[in-house]
C-alpha cells in the first residue's frame, strides 16, 4: 500500500500547535513541528494539503504507486510573513514540495515552480 510521509521542517509559526494533514479533504492525520507522521492510502492520486485554524497551505496533487513512499516537507515563512499571510493570504502560509527521499512519482502539473528573481546575478561591473 502507498505511504505518504509528511515532515514538518520549517517556519516558526504555529511552534507549538499540531498541523492537520488532509488528504483529499479528509483530516488523515496531525504533525507536531519537527515531527513526522505516515499516512497510508490506496494507489493513484492524490490531494494533499495541511491546515491550522484558517491558515492552510495550497493543496499538492501526488500520484502514488503500490508500494510507493512518496516524502512531501511541509514549511513555511517566518512568523512576521506567516501572521500577515494568515489575514490576508490565508490559503499561502504553509509550503508543500516533494522532499527527499520520494520513491512515488508526483503529479507534474501541481510541482511547485522554481523561484525565479530572487537572486540578482553579480557582474564585474556596476551600471551607472
Amino acid at each position: 500500500m502507498p505511504t505518504i510521509r509528511i515532515r514538518r521542517t520549517g517556519g516558526r509559526y504555529g511552534v507549538f500547535r499540531k498541523l492537520d494533514v488532509l488528504v483529499d479533504d479528509t483530516q488523515s492525520a496531525s504533525v507536531r513541528h519537527g515531527g513526522t507522521v505516515d499516512v497510508e492510502v490506496s494507489p493513484g492520486p492524490h490531494q494533499v494539503a495541511v491546515r491550522m485554524d484558517w491558515a492552510k497551505s495550497a493543496p499538492l496533487a501526488v500520484e502514488c504507486p503500490e508500494g510507493s513512499v512518496t516524502s512531501i516537507d511541509v514549511g513555511g515563512p517566518g512568523l512576521l510573513v506567516a501572521t500577515f499571510n494568515t489575514f490576508l493570504r490565508p490559503g499561502k502560509v504553509f509550503d508543500l514540495t516533494i522532499g527527499d527521499g520520494a520513491t512515488g512519482c508526483p503529479s507534474p502539473s501541481r510541482q511547485r515552480p522554481a523561484r525565479a528573481g530572487h537572486v540578482r546575478p553579480r557582474s564585474g561591473r556596476r551600471r551607472r
